[in-house]
Formats: structure tokens, sequence, C-alpha cells
């Protein structure tokens, strides 16, 4: 079944900026997601020398909200969208970590009679936004419509970006917490934290998107010291199932021959941009291949990872075995 890109809108972030240490309320975060959507569908893109517009009309058809509040909501989250900060840290050419600080927008213009605010976003966060050189999550707004508090969405997005390898790592407790922008002074026992920010937050997750997820933790003698999640995808509208079935996958899939899980398991593991996703942290590259040459005797990771087994020069067809 053909998929239909503009009723998906799809949104495509840098790893980096979904892995940055940031708190923005519920109507900010829907702002910038709806901006990079707009972005995307005009043919625009992100560019710091211009801005977005988003009219209250758009916000009001994504995410169900009254037309007269809508403008209220775009503008108060745009002016406070000034005064937010991103921070994260990034390796420098020498090799030395740096911590990145940015803000997220430039300009912000409001145009009352047309209910519309036109946004202009820093040179940063416009550079992590369209860039795909480099590890990206690309998923579709409406998974994150019915999402109603800032910490489902970040966990979302937390979760969308190791859909390939269906499980995150473990987070230390205090780097979850700010990944999913909790302030140091809130919910500081882990009871509050579960009931007030996880809990509800897989419960949306769980019911309302294409993730479903299950949380995992690791003791420190009796206290919790890290967090990790488990995921499983579900199928989408179409009933295609995304991660059995992703684009490009012909109905006449053939499943890879054991010589060639060798052979594109091994180009796979040695393909830098591939193994920005998948590598774990200080694997070497003959383990990393050997893994990926175990994971790949799964027809549905064939599947799953078929775009970059494309990039690697692998067909799967009947005529090509």
């Amino acid at each position: 079944m053909e998929r239909k890109i503009k009723k998906n809108h799809l949104v495509t972030k840098d790893n980096a900026l979904i892995n940055a240490s940031y708190r923005l309320s519920l109507v900010e975060q829907r702002l910038v997601l709806l901006a990079i959507v707009l972005a995307r569908e005009t043919g625009q893109g992100i560019d710091p020398s211009s801005h977005v517009t988003i009219s209250a009309a758009s916000y009001e058809q994504r995410f169900d909200v009254e037309r007269h509040s809508a403008y209220e909501a775009l503008a108060t989250a745009c002016k406070a969208l000034m005064e937010q900060m991103l921070r994260y840290t990034d390796i420098n050419e020498s090799g030395k970590t740096e911590l990145v600080e940015s803000r997220w927008v430039s300009e912000c213009r409001y145009v009352p009679d047309m209910a519309v605010v036109r946004v202009t976003f820093a040179p940063l966060v416009a550079q992590m936004i369209t860039r795909l050189e480099r590890h990206f999550t690309t998923y579709e707004l409406e998974q994150i419509q019915g999402l109603s508090t800032p910490y489902a969405i970040r966990l979302y997005e937390l979760l969308a970006s190791w859909r390939s390898s269906l499980k995150t790592p473990m987070y230390r407790l205090a780097e979850l917490r700010e990944k999913l922008g909790v302030k140091p002074d809130e919910y500081q026992r882990i009871s509050n934290f579960k009931a007030r920010v996880l809990f509800p937050a897989l419960e949306q997750i769980n019911r309302k998107t294409d993730i479903e997820a299950e949380y995992d933790q690791e003791r420190n003698g009796k206290e919790v010291a890290a967090i990790g999640f488990k995921l499983k995808l579900k199928s989408n509208e179409a009933g295609v199932d995304t991660a059995s079935k992703p684009d490009g996958v012909s109905e006449d899939f053939v499943p890879m021959t054991l010589k060639q899980i060798t052979f594109f398991g091994a180009k796979l593991a040695a393909d830098p941009a591939f193994g920005s996703v998948h590598a774990l942290p200080g694997e070497e590259e003959p383990d990393f291949a050997a893994r990926i040459m175990r994971l790949l005797k799964n027809v549905e990771k064939q599947k799953q990872w078929f775009t970059d087994l494309q990039r690697m020069g692998y067909r799967a067809d009947k005529d090509h075995k």
C-alpha cells in the first residue's frame, strides 16, 4: 500500500538535539515540531535567515484545541522560546569535549490580525534540525498529537531514536531526568518521579503512539541507579508494520543468504553512519560486526535495515540471491 507523505507530516531531528538538555513546555514543544513539519511540507526548510509561519488554524487542526486559544498559546510559547536555552556536549576536531549552549529562536514576529506567528530558528538549532549526514530520527507528527505532557513527548523522541535496536541504553537516573526536562528540585524521590513523570509518559506512549515500551532498572543496593527501555513497534494506520516493512521493501522480498549476511554485515559494521547509530559504547568493530551478523539472521532485521543495506549495494529480489 502506498504511503501518503503529506498525511504523515514527517518530523526530522538530529539526535544531538533529541539528547540535548532543555526544558520546554507542552505548547513550546508543539510549536517547534509544527514548525519543522510546515517547513518540510512547503519545501521551505529550516533556515536561520528566514522565518517559518505558523497559523493558529494549523495548530488547532493538528492538536485539537479551540481556535480562540490557539493563537494566544502560540504567541505565549514563541515569546517563551526567546528565553529558552538548550545544552549538549559535542566532540570537536581535536577530540576534545565541548559544552554547547544555544537559544532556540533568534526572532519571533506576531501578526494578531492574521492569527499567525513567524519564527526564526537560531543558526545552531536550524542546522541540527535539517542536517541528515549524521545521526537523525524521523517520526510522524501524528504520533505525538495525543501526548499531553512535555515529558511524554521527550520520552517518545528518546525512544524513537532507538527504534532500530528496539532497546535503549541504561540511563543514570540524573541523566534520564535531564533528558526528560525534569528540574533538579522536582520529583526528587524515585517514587514521585515514577508516579508523576515516568509512568504517565509510558502509559500515553503505549496507548497513543506507534511504540510500546517497558522500562527496566538497575539497582545500587536498595536505590535505583539507572533506567532503560525495551521497545516494540506497532503497526501504522495503514496496517503496515513499520518495523518489518519500511519504504522500499517490495512484496517479493527474498531473505538474505548466509553468505550475504556475512558480507553485508561486515560492510554495515564498517560504515560510520550505521555505526554511529547502532554500535554500543566501547564496542570494537569485530564485535560489532559479529553482533550485526547475528541480528541479520532475523528476516525482520533485514527489512528494518533495508535502506542501510541498499546503501551498501544490497538488492533484495528474486534475481539477486
